[in-house]
C-alpha cells in the first residue's frame, strides 16, 4: 500500500514521527498543538490548551513538552516537504504575553 497517497501528511515532534494522516486532520492537530487554535475562553469543547496537550500525550503515549519543535510535512513519492513549523504551545504562549 502506498501510504503517501492514503496518509499524505505527517506531524513530527522534535524530528520524531507522531502521526500520519489526511491533510485536514493533521492541520487541525498541528494548529491545536502549536496553540494556534487555542484560547482559554469557554467553547464547544470546554477545554484549555493544557487539557488538550495532556489528552494528546495520553493518546500518543508520549510526552509533548512545551517548546518542543513541531513540524508538519507533506509526504510524496520523492520524500517529504515541510509545510509548517512551530513549537508545542508556541502560539499559545505568544497569545498570553501582555502587550
Amino acid at each position: 500500500m502506498n501510504h503517501s497517497r492514503s496518509l499524505p501528511m505527517e506531524i513530527k515532534v522534535s524530528g520524531i514521527s507522531l502521526l500520519l494522516g489526511d491533510e485536514a486532520s493533521c492541520n487541525v492537530i498541528f494548529n491545536n498543538l502549536s496553540g494556534r487554535n487555542s484560547n482559554d475562553s469557554p467553547s464547544w469543547r470546554n477545554t484549555t490548551f493544557e487539557d488538550y496537550r495532556a489528552m494528546m500525550e495520553l493518546e500518543f503515549s508520549t510526552k509533548l513538552p512545551m517548546g518542543a519543535e513541531l513540524s508538519l510535512h507533506h509526504r510524496h513519492n520523492d520524500g517529504m516537504t515541510r509545510v509548517k513549523a512551530s513549537t508545542i504551545g508556541g502560539e499559545y504562549q505568544k497569545a498570553r504575553v501582555p502587550c
